[in-house]
């Protein structure tokens, strides 16, 4: 999908279903860089791909914690007895 030159950061975080203090937490993140003119945040189609492709990627995923890594742990384990691979990414 082509993007235009520059969008809003507003309106593609609208596009996303997504909330300003998100978009400004992917910001202080690192993950994206908006540019600021006239006192308004832009991105650039450049920037909304290189974003897309590395979620796609699953960069910014988190590994998981609690009670949820027990379980993942315990499945793999489970597998790794039955002779499958089962490895924690």
């Amino acid at each position: 999908m082509s993007e235009p030159a520059l969008i809003s950061f507003s309106a593609w975080l609208r596009q996303l279903g997504r909330s300003d203090t998100t978009g400004w937490r992917w910001v202080r993140a690192g993950w994206l860089h908006p540019l600021n003119i006239a006192g308004k945040p832009y991105l650039t189609g450049e920037d909304i791909e290189q974003f897309r492709q590395r979620a796609t990627a699953s960069e910014f995923a988190k590994p998981v914690a609690g009670a949820a890594r027990k379980s993942v742990e315990a499945r793999a384990a489970a597998n790794l007895d039955k002779g499958t691979e089962g490895a924690l990414q």
